[in-house]
């Protein structure tokens, strides 16, 4: 089957008539992708279908692994599958129908989850006693932006200073003021730039954007207040228009260890927005946006493309980020650029996420991002899945 193209999305799914058989092969295992938001799912299973389908193509000694798109609501009391979305290989599409005959699956991973998807991945994780790509605990590490922080300062990482702020603590938000030169609000647990603000202290607004913004956070939780470390930003070739800029970057384990395997790159509406696409940014190709980046605070000095040594400076460290969440098989870790005092590019690591959104946009990496990198999530999963299994 060929490789998913770059630029559209997931073919659309069919709605198959009738029962929808999965053929029983010998050894083949059953992995559930469990969704409850239908919006988007569709693309971002589809990459992790070809992944699968291809790995199994390549690797005759580890089993095949079939997986199922399975909304929440088509898993009986018991857990069994009733309905699923599934790859059709042949034709290049994905199809939905109901199951032959309702069966557990042999693994499980959750995805796309919806507003309150921390509280169902705990309920859903609790339910199945199979593998699972994305387990609880680690992934409630991953969850908590504080703690992740810290797991990742201890290894020596280079990551924002940060403080955790519950409401009334009037102290620890004077502390941040006066040690942080610039400022960044952010929710301790949510994904896609929701609740991130950038305060400037040259707005006349300024003590109100702080306080709406921790208000805002301390809805979801408690708030972290963090120092602004992206010191690199991404200039639209043609508009000239300048963007923050963070680099999503997939990591996968195999059989061993973690290792980055794809990943895009994400910039915001402007320079004063969180680069999200939750909050009107856009997903670009990695090799687009390293090959135009300025420094933010003199946005006419041009930043050179990455070179080998400092992608690869990306890669080890970033595979040691991943190291901290163990058996969880596929995180997605943002980070931003810096400057050194030398005026290069440095790597700064922000949050993880175990449920990455985004797969669609995601290339393969092999080395320094290309414009030829081929779409694909990381085949390697597969085979670090496989070794899960009883």
């Amino acid at each position: 089957m060929a490789s998913v193209p770059g630029a559209s999305p997931a073919p659309e799914t069919g709605l198959r008539h009738g029962l929808l058989a999965v053929a029983d092969q010998p050894g083949q295992r059953r992995h559930a992708v469990i969704f409850k938001s239908a919006a988007g799912f569709a693309n971002e299973f589809f990459p992790l279908a070809v992944d699968a389908y291809e790995s199994a193509a390549r690797h005759r000694d580890i089993p095949g692994i079939l997986p199922l798109g399975v909304h929440v609501d088509w898993l009986d009391a018991a857990g069994a599958i009733r309905r699923a979305v599934m790859l059709d290989a042949e034709r290049g599409c994905l199809v939905e129908g109901p199951m032959e005959r309702p069966f557990r699956p042999d693994s499980v991973q959750m995805l796309c989850l919806g507003s309150r998807e921390q509280a169902l991945h705990h309920d859903l994780a609790r339910r199945f006693q199979c593998p699972q790509v994305n387990p609880l605990a680690p992934s409630a590490l991953a969850d908590n932006k504080a703690a992740t922080l810290a797991g990742w300062s201890a290894l020596d990482l280079e990551t924002p200073r940060s403080e955790t702020i519950s409401p009334g603590e009037a102290a620890a938000i004077a502390r941040c003021f006066a040690t942080f030169p610039e400022i960044v609000i952010k929710p301790n647990a949510a994904t896609e730039g929701i609740g991130v603000v950038y305060p400037s202290r040259s707005d006349p607004g300024f003590a109100f954007v702080v306080n709406a913004g921790l208000e805002a956070c301390w809805r979801l939780g408690d708030a972290l207040i963090q120092e602004r470390r992206d010191g690199v930003l991404f200039r639209d070739p043609r508009s000239g228009g300048l963007h923050s800029l963070a680099l999503r970057l997939n990591l996968v384990r195999d059989e061993r260890r973690h290792r980055l395997a794809s990943g895009f790159a994400q910039i915001g509406a402007d320079s004063g927005q969180p680069a999200a696409r939750g909050r009107n940014g856009r997903i670009l190709p990695l090799a687009t946006v390293l090959s135009n980046l300025v420094d933010r605070r003199q946005p006419r000095r041009i930043i050179d493309t990455p070179d080998l040594s400092l992608w690869s400076d990306i890669e080890r460290l970033s595979a040691r980020a991943a190291g901290v969440f163990g058996q969880l098989l596929l995180v997605g870790l943002d980070i931003v650029l810096d400057l050194d005092a030398d005026g290069r590019p440095v790597p700064v690591f922000l949050e993880a996420n175990p449920r990455p959104a985004g797969l669609y946009h995601s290339r393969l990496l092999f080395g320094l991002p290309s414009l030829n990198d081929q779409a694909g999530v990381g085949p390697a999963l597969w085979r670090g899945l496989a070794t899960l299994y009883p």
